[in-house]
């Protein structure tokens, strides 16, 4: 009985990094099809539908292809749309961290405080924005504006799936060949879970 177990343990986990790694080849892949500029963003919404579909259980064996396709077609101007907002935060915010550390000013610490605070923002926006796309099926903006909901609803979660971010970075970081599968996979799965959770929480159907 407890070889069985231990065999079934040993089958799930196989099970679980071949649909990490398929995910993540299918990723970079459309990523690629799209010049990556264009191709990033509906393959990483493509990545999170995958990941939910396996987080609510569906029966994906099989399917992962048609359905990435399915998702990166129809996520492809939206995703792009939150990706481009992103891109432009981020600079904006690069810029003004530049000049911060650079400022001789009594108000240098004040803008200092106001600048991390928006860092924390922009995480919050970053990790929740597309997953939300997906799990509500929402609008660009309203993804937006849900993504702070879920973030101070659940700030223990929020830190930890923020973290775990950082941490996976780190990891794959010293093992550059693990990138090739599990460098958006493993998020993206963490990333559904956190999603589904809150929205539990917070009494929201998808």
């Amino acid at each position: 009985m407890e070889k069985g177990k231990v065999y079934g343990a040993i089958e799930t986990f196989s099970a679980a990094l071949n649909r990490l790694t398929l995910i993540n080849f299918l990723w970079i892949i459309f990523s690629l099809a799209g010049l990556v500029i264009a191709g990033i963003a509906p393959a990483t919404a493509a990545a999170h539908a995958a990941t939910q579909r396996w987080v609510k259980n569906e029966e994906i064996e099989g399917k992962i292809v048609k359905y990435f396709w399915m998702d990166y077609k129809k996520y492809f101007v939206k995703s792009n749309m939150v990706w481009g907002f992103l891109l432009i935060t981020g600079l904006i915010l690069y810029v003004d961290f530049y000049f911060i550390f650079r400022l001789d000013s009594s108000f240098a610490p004040m803008l200092l405080g106001l600048g991390i605070f928006l860092l924390v923002m922009y995480l919050i926006i970053f990790f929740y924005s597309i997953p939300l796309l997906i799990h509500l099926k929402l609008r660009v903006w309203e993804s937006i504006k849900y993504a702070f909901i879920f973030g101070f609803s659940s700030p223990v979660l929020t830190i930890s799936g923020i973290g775990s971010f950082f941490v996976i970075q780190y990891l794959l970081f010293q093992f550059p060949v693990l990138y090739l599968f599990f460098s958006i996979s493993i998020f993206s799965y963490i990333t559904m879970n956190v999603v589904n959770t809150v929205s539990i929480k917070l009494k929201l159907s998808d």
